[in-house]
């Protein structure tokens, strides 16, 4: 690794390579903080990614740079590009942001609520032809597969059937849409004390249907145990709506969405590829979300 970074370094004019280390190894990326003679950065390996969609992600964060939106940006090479293909995957260097992984609480969830909606109401979205990697019709089609899958897992293909069933004539195409990250939780988040310093891996991002990340940020940032947090989610709906308010449809469909976006979620990962792979961290993840679309299910959360 310490040679990859090296040779990597060369396209930049960013110094030499003192130390590295490991900050996570998810499902979609491989992120290092590495340090040089001339300071630190965030390393990061695209692993499931096209060429094409990093440059997307790209063209996108040059969007949010211009309007002063806290992200970590990609660093410039030499050649004035920012993708290095010469790795087994793709790799961009990022500026590093010194912070943690916030707590929740009325602060953190007010930050966040106001910054996404910032974010769903940037200008642009008509350059983008991207949509959520999930939908409805994918996460249907999926359960055809059940029944060839070499790792079956028959209690956790029972509980998604019987969510799809239950949300596919309930999530429509005809709500306000422009940009989304998709992903607001708060391991994709760096704040200082209370104070958000950045939104990071916008991997996801597309232009969608926004009250879908108003709900996957309520998944992220309004659950504490897997149980719905009811003051949070309040708190967190406030602060979006002081900057973007949500129309009368989006109100009446948002409990919906709530329990699509969890279900969307376990429908990434058992296309990813616990149907052909073991996974246990997967398969953990996958039950956590389908208890929580039927914990929540069973709320009355239709005076939003």
């Amino acid at each position: 690794m310490n040679r990859e970074i090296s040779n990597v370094l060369k396209n930049y004019n960013l110094g030499t390579l003192i130390k590295y280390n490991l900050l996570t190894n998810g499902f979609a990326n491989e992120n290092y903080r590495i340090e040089t003679n001339k300071g630190v950065f965030l390393y990061r390996i695209c692993k499931q990614q096209s060429i094409l969609e990093i440059q997307n992600e790209i063209n996108f964060l040059k969007i949010l740079k211009k309007a002063k939106f806290p992200a970590a940006y990609p660093i410039m090479r030499i050649d004035d590009t920012y993708i290095c293909q010469k790795a087994k995957y793709p790799v961009i260097i990022y500026d590093f942001i010194e912070g943690e992984i916030p707590k929740l609480n009325e602060n953190t969830v007010t930050e966040i609520g106001c910054a996404v909606a910032k974010l769903n109401l940037l200008k642009g979205a008509e350059v983008f032809n991207s949509h959520y990697i999930i939908n409805v019709q994918n996460a249907t089609e999926l359960i055809n597969q059940f029944s060839t899958a070499k790792h079956p897992y028959p209690q956790l293909f029972r509980d998604y059937s019987n969510a799809i069933d239950y949300l596919k004539d309930k999530i429509h195409d005809n709500l306000p849409k422009g940009f989304i990250h998709a992903d607001v939780f708060k391991d994709n988040t760096i704040f200082k004390g209370d104070k958000l310093l950045a939104i990071i891996d916008f991997e996801n991002f597309c232009v969608d249907t926004l009250l879908f990340d108003v709900a996957m940020t309520i998944n992220g940032f309004c659950f504490v145990d897997n149980q719905l947090d009811l003051k949070l989610m309040k708190l967190f709906l406030d602060a979006y709506e002081s900057v973007r308010t949500l129309s009368k449809e989006e109100k009446e469909q948002l409990p919906d969405y709530i329990l699509w976006a969890a279900v969307a979620m376990s429908s990434w990962h058992l296309q990813n590829d616990m149907l052909n792979t073991v996974n246990n961290k997967q398969t953990v993840r996958v039950r956590e979300l389908l208890d929580r679309y039927k914990e929540t299910k069973s709320l009355d959360l239709k005076f939003l």
